[in-house]
């Protein structure tokens, strides 16, 4: 970031971000739009190597891999194979304190205001920290239960960020569960939980 602002200073422009952390890129994908009036060749050389291209993505600079790798343990352990739910519940409570961290208006006065970021949306939170243990555990109905009191949760501790999205992913967990349970009592339950959350 460091070498984008120094950048923008000095040629009195903004940079646009088109990616965050962690996106996907292939040859030809646009990192990053401008103000300049136009760029030279050492000047996009100096610009590319303020980004780094990787196999692999890392927790320190991408936040939604860390909530995707905490969902996969949870998955992990719902799978035939290991079968304990009690650890998906546990990883369910850790996914909510994780994402409770999370603030987009901590920092009010931007640390480069010439650099603009694409926005993490909230939705995409809670789809790469939830929609997977929803599937893997539709039929459990401990976990069903933990997911929709974990949404609950969200949605009453931070309604502005997560509200929204918290409603969304509980009906589509929902809708997971009506299919795998086979007890009229536990999708009733269910049911009752989403109500509650939408209320």
């Amino acid at each position: 970031m460091e070498r984008l602002a120094e950048f923008a200073s000095a040629r009195h422009c903004r940079i646009w971000l088109s990616v965050l952390p962690g996106s996907y890129c292939y040859p030809g994908r646009p990192l990053f739009s401008h103000s300049a009036d136009e760029l030279s060749e050492e000047d996009t050389q100096h610009l590319s190597f303020a980004f780094t291209i990787g196999k692999v993505r890392n927790y320190d600079q991408d936040p939604r891999f860390g909530v995707i790798v905490l969902s996969e343990i949870a998955s992990r352990a719902l799978s035939p194979s290991v079968n304990d739910p009690g650890t998906a519940i546990e990883v369910l409570g850790r996914i909510v304190s994780v994402l409770l961290e999370y603030d987009p208006e901590q920092q009010k006065e931007p640390k480069y205001p010439d650099l603009f970021v694409p926005p993490i949306k909230p939705i995409e939170l809670l789809e790469d920290a939830f929609l997977p243990i929803a599937r893997d555990g539709a039929g459990l109905i401990e976990v069903q239960i933990r997911l929709q009191k974990s949404l609950q949760a969200l949605r009453i501790a931070a309604p502005d960020i997560y509200g929204k999205a918290a409603l969304i992913i509980s009906a589509k967990a929902l809708d997971h569960a009506k299919i795998a349970l086979a007890h009229p009592e536990e999708k009733a339950l269910l049911d009752s939980l989403a109500q509650d959350i939408s209320d």
